[in-house]
C-alpha cells in the first residue's frame, strides 16, 4: 500500500514529496520514497539505510521492488 506523507504534520519543511510503502496488515512504512528537485532516494524504515539518489521515480522504486527482466 501506498501513502502521501507529504500532507502529515512534519516539524520543519520537508521534501516536495515522500511516499510511505507499507506492508500488507503493517501500520509503520516499511520504505520511504523522497523526492526533491527531480531526485529520488528510498530510506528503509527498518534500518535507517539511504539508497544513492536516482534520476526518476522508477529508478528509485526499483530498489523497493526490483524489475525482472521479461526477456
Amino acid at each position: 500500500m501506498l501513502e502521501d506523507l507529504g500532507a502529515r504534520p512534519w516539524p520543519c519543511p520537508v521534501a516536495d514529496t515522500i511516499i510511505g510503502i507499507f506492508r500488507l496488515g503493517e501500520e509503520m512504512a516499511a520504505w520511504m520514497v523522497i523526492g526533491q528537485d527531480g531526485a529520488w532516494v528510498v530510506a528503509n524504515c527498518s534500518d535507517g539505510m539511504v539508497s544513492r539518489k536516482f534520476d526518476s521515480l522508477a529508478g528509485a522504486l526499483s530498489q523497493v521492488h526490483p524489475v525482472e527482466d521479461l526477456d
